[in-house]
């Protein structure tokens, strides 16, 4: 994978040979049930393995949690349905959020209209799930029995939708994440599930008491831990040797270049212990009580001026890439999230005191809190409008949140 990473990048696709080599290793199964060949690993090995692929590859890092969270439909239908669609070795599913997508209620089963962008290994699958809000064939919504709107999750074959290629990004650019349509397809019954409904899971095991965002959350934070060591990794090594240009000494021998690693290394590892150590004891307490309560929910973590790589040497262009890389996770998880409130600069209030004792700067946190907090129900807004909305979001936290260490 590290030997494929610049090509990757480049091409902006994991390689057939890489891809034929994770099938054959069954990466591609690692939460899908064993009754259907699959390795249905605890959360606490699927974030290990995770986060070790993204040391050679963030993007392939990032297909594989993205897929084998979507393998977790196996659980909530039917066996015959679940051997259909993974029985093949090869088999991979996608998806991703498609804001207005439909499913109008039809004889044995419904007719779905939509478009699902962010289908991260999208390119490699043989399956692709879409979110949808369920509507009577008279077009009035159906109602579940407390009022709300019912929704499900269709299964179809990648085969009957059609592809955009829309993923032209600066990080994470071997995900391929494009978008995917149908139009009027006809989806069975069976082949389309409420996602983490108990009512409707039909697998013993305590992997599947866990809601599948919350594997995603697991393994995409493997990723972003991955790249930070892998770029503090690199960054050392570079600082063995480099002498800054106005300087007689190299980079390790400045004690302010020092003290900032021995900083960066302390968050690294703190945050790592405290990923692993709340999967371990939940996973834990899971096993023993069969339930995923409120608290452990609370407490399972949830997700122009750029550098060149062609005029970089290969260190300096692995530093690129990563720093290219950790920059989507940000947008990409909360691309899945309801829609988010306009942060608006008049609403800039004076400097405020973070949880780590920090002072942030005029109005961010504000503008943050109204990007963030202030979540609407309405995702049928364009997606212009959605996009803006995450932007001001991430770059309020930005600000206040990692631009010491970029720095």
């Amino acid at each position: 994978m590290a030997a494929a990473a610049d090509q990757i990048d480049r091409e902006r696709r994991i390689p057939e040979p890489l891809v034929d080599a994770l099938h054959d290793a069954g990466f591609f199964r690692l939460l899908l049930p064993r009754s259907f060949d699959g390795g249905e690993l605890d959360p606490v090995t699927f974030t290990l393995v995770i986060e070790e692929i993204a040391k050679g590859d963030a993007s392939t890092a990032w297909v594989l949690c993205q897929t084998a969270g979507c393998s977790m439909t196996a659980a909530y239908v039917p066996p015959d349905v679940a051997r259909d669609i993974f029985g093949d070795r090869r088999a991979v599913m996608a998806w991703g959020p498609g804001p207005g997508s439909r499913a109008v209620v039809a004889d044995g089963g419904y007719r779905v209209t939509g478009t699902w962008s962010f289908a991260s290994g999208g390119r490699h699958a043989t399956w692709f799930g879409g979110y949808c809000l369920i509507y009577e064939a008279d077009g009035a919504p159906r109602r579940r029995p407390d009022g709300s709107h019912e929704s499900r999750t269709m299964l179809f074959p990648a085969s009957r939708a059609q592809m955009t290629d829309v993923w032209r990004v600066i990080g994470l650019r071997g995900t391929a994440s494009d978008s995917y349509s149908v139009s009027d397809l006809f989806v069975p019954k069976a082949y389309s599930m409420a996602r983490d409904d108990a009512s409707e899971r039909r697998q013993p095991g305590a992997l599947y008491c866990f809601p599948i965002v919350n594997l995603f959350a697991s393994g995409f934070a493997g990723v972003a831990l991955a790249i930070a060591r892998a770029c503090l990794d690199d960054f050392v090594a570079l600082a063995r040797d480099k002498t800054p240009r106005g300087m007689s000494r190299t980079l390790r021998e400045s004690a302010a270049v020092q003290g900032q690693v021995g900083q960066c290394e302390a968050r690294l590892r703190s945050s790592r212990m405290l990923l692993l150590q709340s999967l371990e004891t939940i996973w834990r307490d899971v096993g023993s009580q069969g339930v995923l309560s409120l608290d452990q929910a609370r407490d399972h973590p949830p997700g122009g001026d750029e550098c060149h790589p062609e005029r970089e040497g290969g260190g300096r262009r692995r530093l690129s890439r990563r720093r290219r890389d950790v920059r989507l996770p940000e947008p990409a998880v909360r691309a899945s999230l309801p829609r988010h409130a306009h942060g608006d600069p008049a609403t800039a209030g004076p400097a405020v005191t973070l949880r780590d004792g920090r002072s942030a700067p005029d109005g961010t946190r504000a503008r943050y809190e109204l990007a963030v907090d202030a979540i609407g129900a309405d995702l049928s807004a364009p997606i212009d409008d959605l996009l803006q909305d995450y932007r001001a979001a991430i770059l309020c936290q930005v600000e206040f949140e990692t631009s010491d260490i970029w720095t």
